[in-house]
Parts: structure tokens; sequence; C-alpha cells
């Protein structure tokens, strides 16, 4: 009994040039879009969180800012800080002792 060998060829794929282009994308300069398209992003974030700054950061210092809510915030603080101290296996154990 004699084995052949089979050689498989990898598929050939076209030269990068040959490859399919929307029309909608030829002729543009896409370092143009490259560099605008972040810029224009971040001047819409930096206009709305300015906006919200003068609507809303009055009110959110005042309800922040008073000594009740950073006492709580204080006090909740030290809670998480705490947590992880805690035998949790204390209150998973749920059998019965004799």
């Amino acid at each position: 009994m004699t084995r052949r060998i089979v050689s498989v060829e990898a598929p050939r794929f076209p030269e990068v040039n040959q490859w399919p282009t929307p029309n909608c994308l030829e002729g543009l300069d896409l370092l143009r879009w490259k560099v605008s398209y972040p810029a224009g992003a971040t001047s819409i974030y930096v206009s709305v969180a300015t906006l919200a700054d003068k609507q809303l950061g009055n009110v959110l210092g005042q309800i922040f800012g008073s000594p009740w809510a950073i006492a709580l915030q204080v006090g909740l603080l030290v809670a998480v800080c705490l947590l992880p101290l805690v035998n949790w296996r204390r209150f998973l154990d749920r059998t019965t002792k004799p």
C-alpha cells in the first residue's frame, strides 16, 4: 500500500490595489477625516459639558457640598472599606450546632 501526498494550494487573494472600493469613498482625503472627526467630537463634548455645568453645577454643588452630604459620603466610604473585614462565612453557615 502506498501513500499519496496531496498538496493543497492556499487561496490566492487579489492584490491590494484590486480590492473593490465603495464609490462614496473614492477621492476622499481620509487623513482629513481622521483628524477632523475627533476634533469635532471633542468640541461637542466640551460644549455639552459646559452647558450642563452652567445649568446643573450650582444645584449639584449645593446638594453634594452640604455638611450632611459630606458626612454621608465619608460614612459610606468607611463602610465600603470595612466590607472585606466582615466574616461572611458566619452569615452563610446556617447549620444548627448541637
